[in-house]
């Protein structure tokens, strides 16, 4: 077998980054809600929480359980996704007893 040299091998153009980048599958979401509204109306619908914190930039981070949660929950909360840039605190422990 002969090998190609390295400098005539053929490589793909590297991506631009003004190409949009492919969604990615995520449990995580910010809404334009305050955090009791956004467990209340998870609760109602029976869409289970993995963590839920305030922003600093206002609004609630969202986090499901399961995917096929957030799919509900995206769904649920189709007009408040927060789909610009978000201020969130450092991470504090928080008692999630009252999520469930």
């Amino acid at each position: 077998m002969t090998k190609t040299p390295t400098a005539s091998r053929k490589r793909a153009p590297a991506k631009s980054w003004t190409e949009p980048v492919e969604t990615r599958v995520t449990r995580a979401m910010n809404l334009n809600l305050a955090e009791q509204d956004v467990i209340d109306r998870c609760h109602r619908e029976a869409i289970a929480i993995s963590a839920i914190e305030t922003l600093l930039s206002g609004g609630t981070h969202l986090v499901c359980v399961t995917i096929e949660g957030a799919d509900e929950a995206r769904h649920l909360f189709r007009q408040d996704v927060n789909l610009g840039p978000v201020r969130r605190a450092s991470f504090q422990r928080v008692d999630t007893s009252r999520l469930r």
